[in-house]
């Protein structure tokens, strides 16, 4: 957050110096759905069975906000902020043990709610311009950070949480074309190489610690896609509507359990796995 605002001091600074680079700021809502699982082995060379203990957040659904800045450094470069948050309304999280190899013979299983919840993301980037007769490119590169806060709830005391981060550097294009005189088609394309961090709170376990039960780390990546169709209204407003797609996973990683006698065990995460949606509209404004 703080090199977030140093940036965003920095594009007014030199938006008070530099009067001919216009900052450009999108600003878009979006009904978006996510679903979200990790599993951990018994033991922490992945066996005992392979699956011991799988958490699957599913049609996680409400309502996304984003607000990106664009300001051109001269005439081929342009620093990028961008800030998101998805408000959870809606959802179901399963929780199921299994005693044997590749989910058989679960030994529990609970369905429950996930109402509320968000995923935030930041990020900070930059990118150059290149003109292919009708056609501008845009790479860029960027340093980002997501954060997630999921719930396990039932009606009565279960308000068990889940925390995730990612965050790491992506690299990617932005491609503009026209697509009709008053339209213009915009498709966006991203690959990030992320650390994986998550800290949960199993709140009704008593041989738990608490507020931190375990933790978990990995490795992993995400891939991202956007295409935006825009009305050229004019030359200082133009609204457009959005549909955006992102994959995310890590490799296998470290599940580290605290229990409230001040002891820890470890075993392998297996795996954590995010897809999101979001279909949107917005404002596209120039400040002239």
């Amino acid at each position: 957050m703080k090199a977030l605002k140093l940036l965003l001091l920095l594009v007014f600074f030199k938006s008070g110096l530099q009067a001919q680079n216009y900052l450009e700021v999108d600003f878009s809502s979006a009904y978006q759905t996510d679903d979200f699982k990790w599993s951990i082995a018994g033991n922490s060379r992945g066996q005992n069975p392979n699956i011991l203990s799988e958490v699957s957040w599913q049609n996680l659904k409400g309502t996304a906000f984003n607000l990106d800045i664009h300001f051109p450094m001269g005439s081929k470069f342009a620093l990028k902020a961008s800030l998101g948050q998805f408000f959870i309304l809606n959802g179901r999280v399963n929780d199921t043990d299994y005693l044997e190899d590749n989910r058989k013979s679960p030994s529990f299983s609970a369905d429950l709610e996930s109402n509320k919840g968000y995923s935030r993301n930041y990020q900070l980037g930059l990118s150059y311009q290149v003109h292919l007769k009708n056609i501008r490119l845009e790479p860029m590169l960027a340093y980002g950070l997501t954060q997630q806060l999921l719930y396990l709830q039932d009606d009565n005391s279960l308000n068990s949480t889940y925390k995730a981060n990612w965050y790491g550097i992506s690299a990617g294009f932005n491609m503009k074309h026209p697509l009709l005189k008053s339209l213009e088609l915009n498709h966006t394309v991203n690959y990030h190489q992320l650390k994986y961090r998550a800290t949960a709170n199993w709140n009704l376990i008593e041989n738990f610690a608490h507020p931190e039960s375990f933790k978990h780390d990995a490795n992993g990546y995400a891939l991202s896609g956007e295409t935006k169709t825009v009305y050229l209204f004019n030359h200082k407003i133009n609204p457009f509507a959005y549909f955006r797609f992102q994959w995310w996973n890590t490799g296998k990683g470290i599940d580290e359990v605290f229990y409230a006698n001040g002891t820890q065990s470890y075993t392998q995460l297996q795996d954590v796995a995010r897809k999101s949606a979001a279909l949107g509209v917005g404002i596209h404004y120039k400040l002239k």
